[in-house]
């Protein structure tokens, strides 16, 4: 399994309509993908930057779902974020894998 997490930083001014967005159309857009089997979503206590930060989590069977998600639907997705929220928000994205303890 593969877990593709998306960090995000946001400025407080702009949290509320930044997270009903995510709520509202990003998050249900990459799970409408099928690739994803769940997601989460986490605030970050201790973040050493101004505004807010949340990873959101999104967990494939593997990299095969992970590529497809990446080359058919994350860059219109990300299109979006980014001219609705330039300048408001900022965010790196990161592909983390399972490993057996």
């Amino acid at each position: 399994m593969v877990l593709y997490n998306l960090t995000a930083i946001v400025e407080e001014e702009f949290h509320d309509e930044w997270m009903t967005w995510m709520k509202e159309i990003f998050i249900p857009s990459v799970i409408n993908t099928g690739l994803f089997k769940d997601h989460h979503v986490l605030r970050v206590l201790d973040s050493p930057n101004p505004g807010v930060t949340y990873c959101f989590q999104f967990i494939a069977a593997g990299h095969h779902e992970y590529q497809k998600f990446r080359d058919r639907h994350e860059p219109a997705l990300l299109n979006d974020y980014y001219n609705k929220f330039e300048n408001k928000a900022v965010s790196f994205s990161t592909l983390m894998e399972y490993c057996d303890k």
